[in-house]
């Protein structure tokens, strides 16, 4: 049918005669050409959403997957249903149907429900393409440097795992529809660590098993005999390795198992039982070069991650099962677990295995871009730039950061002149020696950069936009893009005048896309070189030129004057969408030589306005992925993409310079730095601490102290109180032994009526002033017998 239609369309064959050629019916063909029918379009139902619709939700989903926020099959629908929606598409219920995510998976073969890999956010922000080029160059200059890019058995990786004796159970098969079903596990969580290390010529150093404990009797209960052949051991109070395992396992099993030849690198991460002093010295001492991954990229730049651990994981579960699938009775502990190991082992860690890892990371061979491109998309959500750059842009800005410093120190350049006529012969050989005759553009770049006097007369003379110009047309390219990325991270060169400079006009201009816009005369400018610094002598050029500005030329590359400005000739070089000033200079003829009097030099003034730092909103043009789903797009009001997630910002003064090669001097100093300044926080810590605790201490004392004297005190006044209490009670007693003995012999009166005792006769109560000891009646006092306590007489009462 299509080859019918082209031929009707575009070769002028009739209908009829296309249907008979190409055995089609007539009907059919000429629905096709009326276009009531799409051409391609398959038979049955149309679809509710276009293809174009289609295939745009199947983009932003797949985008959304390799950018690490992925989702399932019930939000696919709830988008298809608010992206129909908002194209006024209306599904049953505001939904698709599983019959539409059926046809969809039918209609489109990439679409498909996908297990991913649970990876660790911090991991998607480590890998980062700027780092890992760092990593990649220095280990191609350790492998330089020591002449082992062709010796795979001296380059090694070293990294740890751990197993658990409670496996996690497979599929089994099982009636249709049982709705229980358990498989018997051990229940024993106890995590075992190995310690691997491999070759990049599939050589593997037999492991070092660590298990939980806090003596050697911790080993007692495991079955060493059947583990790996030359499998060492040790333990830890948590199961996991620390930094004297650490120098354990280098000094017993690495060393005794490389063979005598050196130098040789070992690759591993950035762990702390990894990355110490004790361990480093041990290796410069060796002649073993350390070399230490980016921090949390060892998911994909660690051979023993790559293609290593997985498959012996794998295999380990295998062993269990068969384990406890021959033998019902047993289980997966102790005494079974180094015979499993060793299986398990032998099956996975292989010589192919260890040798794909190695490829795998970029390390032997030596590959740089052997990582693939995806594993830096989901970077992409942290950084600054999303949307902005590709993989590719991030790894050329990696390079022009690491050549910026050689960029600045180059040498002056030489001048290039071509003149347009032919020299006399007698004058030629004379200035072929001189001047390189492959130029027809007299440019002022190579001055600017060299003078720096040159671009701040400028600036004094022109707006700053336009001394910006001026500057960058002076930069090469890479030293250009370089500026612009610095810029764009907000990193400071100080030591760079050129940055600074370049930065303070940039700075100061608002918005660099004016110059497109700008209205300006030649008159207005005023551009002028007779305040510029000398630019060459005739000793550097080795002939006398004379430089004058003859006329300033503004012309727009875009051409928005109407055709009125000049255009640049196609062989000059712009980058970008630019702005061309050009300058006409004359230069006078040389003596033995024919001049032209149209023999003209440009000067060509350039402005990049799609630099790096002018872009601040993402845009399909630089969306990593090149597809019909991106950030800004009409339909990402539905088809949205996250927010970026800010990165933490150091704090100033904190940052450290990181240092891949360990064993490097710079590195060990570091790290020897590292160590005490960590000695000299936990000193200022426990002094911090003393000083606290003698502080609680004496604070404690005082306290004690006071609460000592308040008891005494208080025993003295209770002692006090008592006694005094006491002898009340004592008089008391005798009062009351007075008036009911009536005894006849007691002549002491009562102090008010004289009336003695023994001759009293009114049964009235007597009782005794605690002060003066005198005796009343209570008649006498006014007092009720049954209510008296204590008494005092009204004398002693005064006295009192």
């Amino acid at each position: 049918m299509a080859a019918a239609i082209e031929a009707v369309q575009q070769q002028n064959m009739s209908q009829r005669a296309a249907c008979k050629k190409f055995c089609v019916p007539r009907c059919t063909l000429q629905v096709r050409l009326s276009g009531k029918t799409e051409t391609g379009a398959k038979p049955g139902k149309p679809t509710m959403l276009s293809s174009a619709q289609e295939t745009k939700i199947v983009d932003y989903a797949c985008n959304r997957a390799l950018m690490g926020i992925g989702f399932g099959k019930r939000q696919f629908l709830q988008y298809a249903g608010d992206f129909a929606k908002k194209h006024r598409v209306n599904f049953k219920n505001g939904r698709p149907t599983k019959r539409w995510w059926s046809g969809m998976k039918r209609r489109h073969e990439r679409l498909r429900l996908r297990q991913p890999e649970g990876t660790a956010a911090v991991r998607h922000q480590c890998m980062d393409a700027v780092k890992v080029r760092k990593y990649f160059s220095t280990l191609k200059s350790v492998l330089d440097a020591n002449n082992l890019l062709e010796k795979p058995h001296s380059i090694w990786n070293m990294d740890e795992t751990g197993v658990q004796l409670d496996h996690k159970p497979g599929k089994i098969i099982a009636a249709k529809g049982t709705k229980y079903l358990h498989s018997r596990t051990s229940g024993n969580r106890e995590t075992i660590t190995i310690i691997g290390a491999i070759s990049a010529a599939g050589d593997v150093i037999p492991p070092h098993i660590i298990v939980k404990g806090k003596t050697c009797r911790s080993l007692n209960s495991f079955d060493t005999v059947s583990a790996p052949e030359g499998s060492t051991w040790s333990w830890s109070d948590s199961g996991w390795t620390k930094q004297g395992i650490a120098l354990l396992w280098f000094k017993e099993s690495f060393l005794p198992n490389i063979g005598p030849e050196r130098p040789q690198l070992l690759i591993l991460d950035g762990h702390d039982s990894h990355n110490f002093v004790e361990l480093i010295d041990a290796a410069i001492e060796n002649n073993i070069h350390i070399l230490e991954l980016p921090a949390h990229t060892s998911n994909w730049l660690q051979p023993c991650d790559r293609t290593v651990f997985g498959p012996f994981k794998n295999a380990y579960r295998k062993a269990c099962e068969d384990l406890v699938t021959e033998f019902p009775g047993s289980l997966v502990s102790r005494s079974t677990f180094c015979g499993i190991m060793k299986k398990a082992w032998s099956e996975a860690v292989t010589p192919s295995n260890v040798q794909s890892g190695f490829r795998a990371c970029g390390i032997y061979p030596f590959n740089a871009d052997a990582i693939p491109t995806e594993a830096y998309i989901p970077n992409t959500l942290y950084s600054s730039d999303v949307g902005q750059e590709t993989v590719e842009e991030m790894h050329e800005k990696e390079c022009l950061l690491q050549s910026v410093e050689k960029t600045n120190q180059s040498t002056e350049p030489s001048l290039s002149i071509t003149h347009s006529t032919t020299a006399v012969a007698s004058g030629e050989s004379r200035y072929e020696s001189k001047l390189d005759h492959t130029n027809d553009v007299l440019t002022l770049s190579d001055y600017v950069s060299e003078n720096p006097a040159v671009v701040s007369a400028i600036q004094a003379a022109v707006p700053p936009s336009i001394a910006l110009s001026v500057m960058e047309s002076s930069m090469s390219s890479q030293q250009l893009d370089c500026f612009q990325y610095c810029y764009s991270r907000g990193y400071h060169l100080d030591k760079d005048e050129s940055y600074l400079l370049w930065k303070d006009l940039k700075n100061r201009t608002c918005d660099i896309t004016q110059l497109l816009n700008a209205d300006t005369s030649v008159s207005e400018l005023d551009l002028s070189l007779s305040s510029l610094p000398e630019i060459a002598t005739s000793a550097d050029l080795g002939t006398d030129l004379d430089l004058s500005i003859t006329d300033l030329l503004y012309s727009s590359a875009t051409n928005q004057a109407g055709g009125s400005a000049e255009k640049a000739p196609d062989n000059e070089t712009s980058h970008g969408n630019n702005n061309i000033l050009k300058v006409n200079v004359d230069a006078d003829a040389a003596p033995n030589s024919v001049t032209d009097a149209n023999e003209n030099h440009n000067l060509v003034v350039g402005t990049t306005t799609d630099g790096l730092a002018s872009s601040s909103t993402p845009s399909s043009n630089k969306f990593p992925f090149k597809n019909s789903s991106y950030p800004g797009d009409p339909d990402s009001d539905v088809l949205s993409y996250p927010p970026l997630i800010q990165r933490n910002k150091k704090r100033k003064g904190n940052t450290k310079q990181k240092y891949y090669l360990l064993t490097s001097k710079e590195a060990r100093d570091a790290k020897q730095q590292e160590k005490q300044e960590k000695l000299d926080r936990e000193a200022k810590k426990a002094a911090v601490r003393e000083a606290r605790a003698q502080k609680v201490k004496a604070k404690l004392d005082k306290k004690s102290s006071l609460a000592t004297r308040k008891v005494t005190t208080i025993h003295t006044v209770r002692k006090a109180t008592k006694k005094s209490v006491r002898t009340a009670q004592v008089k008391s007693k005798e009062t009351a032994k007075r008036s009911n003995k009536g005894n006849k012999a007691d002549r002491i009166p009562c102090s008010t009526c004289l009336v003695r005792f023994c001759d009293d006769q009114s049964g009235t109560g007597w009782v005794q002033c605690q002060g003066c000891d005198k005796w009343y009646h209570t008649a006498c006092q006014g007092l009720i017998e049954t209510e008296i306590t204590t008494f005092m007489c009204i004398s002693c009462e005064d006295d009192a």
